[in-house]
């Protein structure tokens, strides 16, 4: 988290949203969601604390690999299971589930 600007960290941790973790040694995708604690900041601590983010599928990862971008922001107020829906239609959109992609779910 050292190599992002004070000001980045800041709206990440404002912002509930989609992610998309790009897989460059695969060529495979996984589509995520943030709505917890930090938003897509505290996500994406997750993700570089364990290298995996508690995915069963990216374990099995080097993470020096990963590609992060953010899909979509949404509104810091959205339910939990509202940005749940939307992660489901970028996995549909982008391919993400298996054996396609790195999402199992």
């Amino acid at each position: 988290m050292g190599v992002l600007p004070k000001r980045w960290q800041a709206k990440l941790a404002e912002w509930r949203g989609i992610y998309y973790i790009f897989d460059t040694s695969a060529g495979k995708g996984y589509v995520g969601s943030a709505y917890g604690t930090a938003n897509l900041l505290g996500r994406w601590r997750n993700y570089a604390a364990s290298g995996h983010g508690g995915n069963r599928l990216l374990r099995q990862r080097d993470p020096q690999h990963f590609r992060f971008t953010v899909l979509e922001l949404v509104s810091p107020n959205m339910e939990a299971d509202e940005v749940i829906r939307l992660e489901g239609t970028w996995k549909e959109r982008l391919h993400t589930r298996q054996p396609h992609g790195l999402n199992d779910n």
